[in-house]
């Protein structure tokens, strides 16, 4: 049997002050807990790293094409729960209601008559986007 040692011992991580992420943590019950943490919370709100760290994530989920697949038309257009019309409308430039921020399809093969299809995670941040647009109005 071969044996195995789990190291236990972990490095003790350096604070420095002008980090803007780390802030001192506070004793809870203590009277200025409560103060310090709002103050640090909305020092946070008030930095982009929130926003950063949602665009980070987003970005590993389209990249991670591990689980990912490529879906045709009737499954954007159900997923999306519009028509076909309204759809191509959206991907073409021309169109009023053109969207930039629509996945575009690919081609799965080299003739124009090979099915066009979207990456499953794509046409998911589309909606997710898309969602939270309309909640922010």
């Amino acid at each position: 049997m071969l044996a195995t040692k789990i190291h236990s011992e972990v490095a003790p991580r350096q604070v420095w002050s002008s980090d803007p992420i780390v802030a001192p943590i506070s004793k809870p019950g203590s009277q200025s807990s409560a103060a310090s943490d709002l103050e640090f919370l909305q020092e946070l709100g008030n930095s982009n790293v929130l926003d950063r760290l949602k665009d980070i994530f987003q970005l590993a989920r389209i990249n991670d094409r591990s689980n990912d697949r490529a879906i045709r038309l009737p499954d954007v257009l159900h997923i999306l729960s519009i028509g076909k019309s309204s759809w191509y409308q959206r991907l073409n430039a021309r169109s009023p209601s053109y969207d930039p921020l629509a996945p575009k399809p690919f081609k799965l093969g080299n003739s124009e008559r090979s099915p066009s299809v979207w990456w499953y995670s794509e046409v998911i941040a589309y909606l997710e986007i898309r969602a939270a647009a309309s909640r922010t109005r």
